[in-house]
């Protein structure tokens, strides 16, 4: 049985450097693209699915707790959940540690499988607040 291929184009819209195409994401990096995507996707944002995404931008300008931390992981795995069938989410994890919150940002680390594979995948995005 052949294996499922994953691909998306790279919204960096770099050029191949021998065609001059738009580079195509493939796999793993297609499924992170499309993870990254969907939880910096706020409410609205999509035109024909106005609750897809997870709204945890606003987040950032609430005061840093366990509460907002608990918030933040909750409303990330609802949203891939929902809206990622390719992963299967192991865990998420939200370090807003006190050097991250000196510094007016949170740290998401998403582990998950894609698609059947037996090697976990990991991603670890950066929300960061400009004063």
């Amino acid at each position: 049985m052949a294996q499922i291929q994953f691909s998306d184009i790279n919204l960096d819209f770099e050029p191949h450097p021998v065609t001059g195409d738009v580079v195509k994401l493939l796999d793993e990096n297609a499924v992170k693209r499309s993870v990254r995507n969907l939880v910096f996707t706020n409410f609205y944002e999509h035109p024909y699915d106005r609750r897809l995404g997870s709204n945890i931008r606003d987040m950032l300008f609430e005061n840093f707790g366990p509460e907002v931390e608990q918030s933040v992981k909750a409303r990330v795995e609802y949203v891939l959940q929902k809206y990622e069938p390719r992963i299967e989410l192991i865990d998420v994890y939200v370090d807003a540690s006190v050097e991250n919150i000196d510094k007016n940002r949170m740290s998401i680390t998403i582990t998950f499988f894609v698609g059947s594979s037996t090697t976990p995948t990991e991603t670890t995005i950066m929300l960061e607040r400009v004063r």
